[in-house]
């Protein structure tokens, strides 16, 4: 009986996609400026936090699920016990573009009993538990079964669904226009809700991923002390 009630799923879950922290195969956009483990130490802390932060939701307590690639889901696991997130789903990425792997995540979350969906990045230093508790907090008011969180460059740093529009997964995300990377994913996300008649709503916080922040210099200190501090904190998988 308490191993079931251990793993009985909340109608709530928060899904973070990144990629294992290795060395050279990770942020590779912030390698020219922070060199390979300034950019791998930089994807480690900033999954963590992301982890931690859905881990933490206090009045919309949600399952936190990994979506990863670049690692066997036994390191994975590891590595999500030292964050302190013993729960977390950890899942491999599925093949084909962010719209098919975003599709399939949700699916997956709502044949599994999720009522109210919200999937991040790892690479949105602001993300905060109050952004995705009012993700959750528009979604389960059920006037808006998606929702989007603007982001600076033009794409959008949360996507939210309630299980009313779960049936939309491929048509919201699967082939079309959508041109992901680039500064109008968040315009025709929006424009692609409207055309499949699902009502989206824009959360209030409007926030910048790492690579803008690199350009603020907010990834200072990963150039400083990586090299010395990141030996220490790289969970191989040989141990």
């Amino acid at each position: 009986y308490a191993h079931r009630q251990s793993t009985k799923r909340r109608p709530r879950r928060v899904i973070v996609f990144s990629r294992y922290p290795k060395p050279g195969t990770t942020k590779t956009r912030l390698i020219p400026k922070l060199g390979p483990f300034g950019a791998a130490l930089a994807q480690r802390h900033m999954t963590e936090k992301t982890l931690t932060t859905a881990n933490g939701l206090r009045d919309a307590a949600a399952d936190v699920e990994l979506r990863y690639c670049g690692e066997t889901k036994r390191i994975v696991q590891k590595w999500t016990r030292c964050v302190g997130v013993d729960r977390a789903i950890c899942r491999e990425q599925s093949e084909g573009d962010l719209g098919t792997k975003m599709a399939h995540a949700f699916r997956d979350a709502f044949d599994e009993g999720a009522e109210w969906v919200v999937l991040v990045g790892s690479d949105i230093p602001g993300i905060s538990p109050d952004v995705v508790g009012e993700a959750f907090e528009r979604l389960s008011s059920g006037r808006e079964p998606m929702v989007l969180g603007p982001a600076l460059d033009g794409g959008y740093y949360l996507v939210g669904l309630s299980k009313e529009a779960s049936n939309h997964a491929n048509d919201l995300f699967c082939g079309g226009d959508i041109e992901w990377g680039s500064s109008t994913v968040f315009s025709r996300q929006w424009k692609r809700a409207e055309e499949v008649g699902v009502v989206v709503g824009k959360l209030s916080r409007v926030l910048s991923d790492v690579v803008r922040r690199e350009r603020e210099g907010a990834c200072f200190p990963f150039r400083i002390f990586s090299r010395r501090i990141f030996p220490r904190m790289f969970l191989s998988s040989n141990g």
